[in-house]
């Protein structure tokens, strides 16, 4: 121990490794549960609307499949250990505890629907099996399993893409069908009561039904969502050019008066007494007509109504060219105008 305190090693002790492990694993379970329903705005610049669909796909598999082992390895596997079922029981609780892993892996990989596809045809596979083969019958435990096949449904149209809904809806109907119609009875119970039991496992296609249309409902909106906020950052993108193409064209305009304003000035300055009445009053004039334009140009700017309407406000009229040449070339050398 006194040459690892030497070494300047701190020893770390169970304890808090374990609140190490323990605030790792919180912090992890927190990210799964709340990442299907965390918005990401930046996802909207870099991924596509099918690839943002996926992401959130692959987030909902993820709970739900974690969720789903978790209630195995806890719930499932250890009271079929402790009522000694059979061997071939506790091997189906394993086998899908790892078909639920490796649909897991799968997800993790990018194959999402491909890890959707395999956990939900999988699970309603196992449960109408199992429905079939009952030794008793069609009983109270055939009316549990196709409610467990109804919430497997409702998982398949949050995990699978939309056209993969209807297609698990019929194959789920017609195996559902199948089994109440070819399935007996348990023998225990009155012809009235088999009469009720197999009018329930009748209507169960119409729950179907309508599970599957929420689901297909509830994935249309959510796309939907995710194309209005693309649209609406795509139109703030196009803003945002027109602001900055604004301000390039505003700039432009106003720098040619400016420079012109500014020049006048500078040459009042720089040659004072020296000049002419005459010049002083061309560069003065010149100065006050460049203002003007400047005044122009940003009341023009400052005009809201004719920014909202996006058309420019035309007044035609005539005017002679030759004093607007002169005004060019007075910009660029105001002393040469008139001499």
């Amino acid at each position: 121990m006194d040459e690892v305190k030497q070494a300047g090693i701190v020893p770390v002790s169970l304890s808090a490794r374990w609140g190490r492990s323990i605030r790792r694993l919180w912090a992890y379970l927190h990210e799964v549960y709340t990442a299907p329903f965390r918005s990401d705005p930046g996802a909207l610049w870099t991924r596509s609307l099918a690839e943002q669909e996926r992401v959130r796909r692959a987030a909902l598999l993820r709970l739900i499949l974690l969720t789903v082992v978790g209630a195995q390895v806890l719930l499932g596997l250890p009271p079929a250990i402790v009522r000694h079922d059979s061997l071939a029981g506790v091997a189906s609780e394993v086998l899908g505890i790892l078909a639920d892993v490796v649909c897991l892996a799968l997800n993790r990989a990018g194959q999402t629907t491909l890890a959707g596809l395999g956990f939900v045809y999988l699970s309603l596979g196992l449960l109408l099996y199992s429905a079939a083969q009952t030794s008793s019958g069609l009983d109270i435990q055939t009316l549990f399993i196709f409610t467990l096949v109804t919430l497997y449904l409702y998982m398949a149209g949050l995990v699978l893409p939309r056209w993969a809904i209807w297609p698990t809806l019929v194959l789920t109907t017609a195996a559902t069908v199948a089994t109440a119609v070819l399935t007996p009875v348990a023998p225990g119970l009155t012809p009235a009561a088999a009469q009720n039991l197999r009018g329930l496992l009748f209507s169960f296609p119409a729950i179907y039904i309508v599970t599957a249309l929420l689901t297909w409902v509830a994935a249309r909106s959510s796309q939907s969502s995710i194309a209005a906020a693309a649209q609406a950052f795509t139109r703030e993108r196009e803003l945002d050019a027109l602001k900055d193409q604004f301000i390039i064209d505003a700039n432009h305009e106003l720098r040619t008066p400016l420079m012109a304003l500014y020049g006048s000035v500078e040459l009042l300055a720089t040659y004072g007494d020296r000049a002419s009445p005459e010049q002083q009053d061309r560069l003065v004039q010149r100065a006050l007509t460049s203002g003007d334009r400047v005044l122009r140009l940003l009341s023009n700017v400052l005009d809201a109504g004719m920014v909202e309407a996006q058309v420019p406000r035309l007044s035609p009229k005539s005017f002679e060219l030759a004093p607007v040449v002169i005004s060019v070339l007075e910009t660029f050398d105001p002393r040469e105008i008139g001499e």
